[in-house]
């Protein structure tokens, strides 16, 4: 049995918030941010979207970046931001990376964007 520390979002709108909670856990997991779609750019959104799938022939822009498309928004996963370029950086937005920053600070492994999701005061938000 493994302790672990779990960060949620309550709330929605500007009325979002964190919680952190520790609880007992056997099985291995992994946590995903839910965020509103309005913490990415509309070039963001059109980036991903036309992101390759891992399983087709065109390499992936960003080959550390695991990006899935789901109703009303994406799965990404980053495998490691530590090693990215200028050039890798440039394909996506501030507002993207300081996302990504802001869910591996709170000790997320993905970050599920969706149109409904809530909007977390402490990020950028975009009306697109």
């Amino acid at each position: 049995m493994t302790r672990t520390k779990t960060t949620v979002v309550l709330g929605s709108g500007s009325h979002a918030h964190l919680r952190t909670a520790t609880k007992e856990r056997s099985l291995e997991g992994r946590l995903a941010l839910v965020v509103n779609t309005a913490h990415i750019t509309s070039i963001d959104d059109l980036t991903l979207c036309n992101w390759p799938a891992n399983y087709d022939d065109k390499p992936s822009p960003i080959p550390w970046l695991a990006v899935v498309q789901m109703p009303c928004g994406y799965l990404i996963m980053p495998a490691d931001t530590e090693g990215i370029t200028e050039n890798e950086k440039g394909k996506l937005s501030s507002s993207f990376w300081k996302l990504l920053s802001f869910a591996e600070d709170n000790g997320f492994d993905w970050v599920r964007l969706d149109r409904d999701g809530p909007v977390i005061e402490e990020l950028e938000n975009h009306d697109w």
